[in-house]
């Protein structure tokens, strides 16, 4: 009976090492963050969000609210195309 209740010891040990390695937390211990919206769903890509978006990011020590910001380029004027871009056909 001994030596079954060190197997199953050790049998639930490694499970708990398991379950710890597949855990999001220790992808969140290694420095990335999870984003949330506020309705709590999962932000997969930065595509997915848009300026003035509150979302919800978790660290692995804590939670912090942010807002996201405008891109970079948004307010500056595109500039012109290539020189001679309207030159038209040359043949």
């Amino acid at each position: 009976m001994a030596r079954t209740l060190v197997t199953h010891c050790k049998h639930l040990d490694g499970a708990a090492r398991m379950l710890d390695s597949l855990s999001h937390k220790s992808v969140l211990a290694r420095g990335f963050v999870m984003v949330q919206r506020e309705d709590g769903a999962l932000v997969r890509a930065a595509k997915d969000l848009n300026a003035g978006d509150v979302v919800q990011l978790t660290f692995a020590d804590e939670q912090k609210r942010a807002v996201i910001d405008p891109p970079a380029d948004a307010g500056k004027p595109r500039g012109k195309g290539k020189p001679g871009g309207d030159q038209g056909s040359l043949f």
